[in-house]
């Protein structure tokens, strides 16, 4: 089950809008109750682009991440298919009412909310869908209202700001937290300042870090339990370093509540839920070859990111390998993150160390030719033997690429030639192709033109990118293995290009230009060059170029 099917199924156990609240029943001492509120689409102020998706993440969070019930997380957005769920005045009002005297005793109770805020006289008010600056909930009524609560432990976040270019945090709220009170409050920023989104993940900074650390990273002790007070230092010392990173100024402000410390979770981490999702996602991509070939990944992987990145990274900080190696293919290809080669290399290594062999690999791959590190063969060489040695039939591969070639160890041909065999045992269908490159120019074996084509179609019948484009090669250009045959390269290289490879795409491209082995069709060979060019192909790009082809 993805993130965005979880949040559309929540069923709520809160009473229907109107209904006097029932005693309440505690099912055992503390349990933890939440009202999470995000809102995007104003219908009388700015519209904001991160409130809907921090509020989503983070009921996710606390329910697959930090073990609250699915039944007490309830979860109010401007896009919700329950109308009593959309965040209106009235419908809020009644929500923190409700949620506020349903709590028992030795409950805790958080409510959050991610949206505009405004100031009136000095005073922070909480702006609702249908609201503007002069219809919002005082933050006052809002403390009020947990104050009288029943529940032992009281927690208010708030990621608030104002519309526009005047946007200043939280303005009038971050006053009110010198007065005496048994509601902890934590507030995304100190007024004057800004409450920043991140364009590339749809978040919030602050709420980002909130929900790291509620699944997980803010039990900086180790004892399996996550307080207020390391939330919100957690928080804040993330804060600090992003600040630096970035030269902005967003400070979270915080109060503490009257009394000992409150336990917000217990046994933090990822679900059973989370762990299957993960599990099904690796498999999947091994199955579509995408941590083999980046090329295709764009349009296959990103599908699977876009649904369940919040999953994959709440088992990677939890130090899954396998939700490591899928975080690690979004930062190497800036999907849903930042792209960035150097946390690419981080998570690859956590997966790697854990002995995840694809981890390895891309590892050894990142070395070899300086992604996000210093270029290192011999790095390279290690981290292909140990994913080879422990049966991987991909390092196996990568490790005759380095002896065929020379790179980090003696050249050798037969060496090269023992793991491709060794990979092509295993079904690798890469070292199927560079066994019939062997055979081909007779390196470390007795030449067969025979023999080369048999592993090259091999390859391509199993999907291969390059066993496709290196057969419709063969056949554009005729010579000692095949046969000269248009047709057949237009197939293979038809076959590549539906595959997503940009050099078939390309070389398709090529066929329909010149009019061989298809109808000659200009209008059809650009539109290959620039899907093509689109995946980064630089011939592509080079020929648009020359035919003064936008791209």
């Amino acid at each position: 089950m993805t993130l965005h099917t979880y949040l559309a199924i929540v069923v709520t156990t809160l009473p229907a809008m109107g209904a006097k609240p029932p005693a309440h029943k505690p099912e055992s001492p503390g349990e933890s109750l939440a009202l999470i509120i995000g809102i995007d689409g104003y219908e009388a102020m700015g519209k904001l682009t991160v409130c809907r998706n921090d509020a989503k993440a983070l009921a996710f969070t606390l329910v697959e991440g930090a073990g609250y019930s699915a039944k007490k997380v309830i979860l109010m957005t401007d896009d919700s298919g329950e109308e009593e769920n959309r965040p209106t005045f009235s419908r809020m009002q009644r929500r923190i009412e409700q949620i506020a005297a349903l709590a028992a005793k030795d409950d805790t109770v958080l409510i959050y909310f991610s949206g505009h805020g405004t100031t009136v006289e000095g005073q922070g008010y909480l702006v609702p869908m249908d609201g503007d600056e002069k219809r919002a909930i005082p933050l006052a009524w809002v403390k009020e209202k947990l104050e009288q609560s029943p529940a032992k432990n009281r927690l208010l976040i708030l990621d608030a700001c104002h519309a526009g270019s005047a946007a200043k945090g939280v303005g009038g709220i971050a006053p009110s937290l010198t007065a005496k009170s048994t509601v902890t409050m934590l507030l995304s920023c100190a007024p004057e300042q800004s409450s920043y989104p991140d364009k590339a993940t749809g978040r919030s900074i602050f709420s980002s870090f909130l929900t790291d650390g509620l699944a997980g990273k803010a039990d900086t002790n180790g004892d399996k339990k996550i307080t207020q007070t390391e939330l919100m230092e957690y928080v804040r010392k993330r804060m600090v370093e992003w600040c630096f990173k970035t030269s902005k100024t967003q400070t979270p402000v915080a109060s503490q509540s009257i009394g000992k410390d409150v336990v917000l979770v217990r046994k933090p981490g990822a679900s059973q839920h989370v762990l299957r999702t993960v599990k099904k996602d690796f498999e999947k991509c091994r199955r579509l070859l995408l941590f083999e070939h980046s090329r295709i990944r764009q349009e296959r992987f990103k599908p699977m990111q876009a649904t369940d990145f919040e999953v994959w990274k709440m088992a990677a900080d939890t130090g899954n390998p396998e939700a490591c190696c899928l975080v690690a293919v979004c930062c190497e290809e800036g999907l849903g993150v930042p792209k960035d080669q150097a946390d690419a290399v981080k998570w690859y290594r956590l997966a790697a160390e854990a002995g995840n062999t694809d981890a390895m690999v891309n590892l050894g791959r990142f070395y070899d030719v300086g992604q996000g590190v210093s270029q290192s063969s011999a790095e390279a060489l290690n981290w292909y033997r140990k994913a080879a040695e422990a049966g991987s039939s991909r390092g196996m591969h990568h490790l005759g690429n380095l002896y065929e070639f020379g790179n980090g160890v003696p050249q050798s041909s037969p060496e090269a030639l023992n793991w491709y065999r060794k990979a092509v045992d295993a079904k690798n269908t890469d070292a199927m192709v560079s066994l019939g490159h062997m055979y081909e120019f007779g390196a470390g074996v007795s030449q067969s033109y025979t023999e080369a084509v048999k592993w090259y179609l091999k390859a391509a019948e199993a999907g291969n990118p390059d066993g496709m484009t290196t057969l419709g090669n063969r056949y554009e250009h005729g010579g000692k293995c095949v046969s000269q045959s248009y047709t057949e390269a237009v197939k293979w290289y038809r076959k590549a290009a539906e595959a997503g490879v940009p050099g078939g795409m390309y070389n398709l491209g090529n066929m329909y230009f010149s009019g061989h082995g298809v109808e000659k069709d200009r209008d059809q060979a650009v539109r290959l060059y620039k899907q093509a060019a689109e995946a980064g192909h630089k011939d592509a790009r080079k020929r648009l170029k020359e035919l003064g082809e936008s791209q």
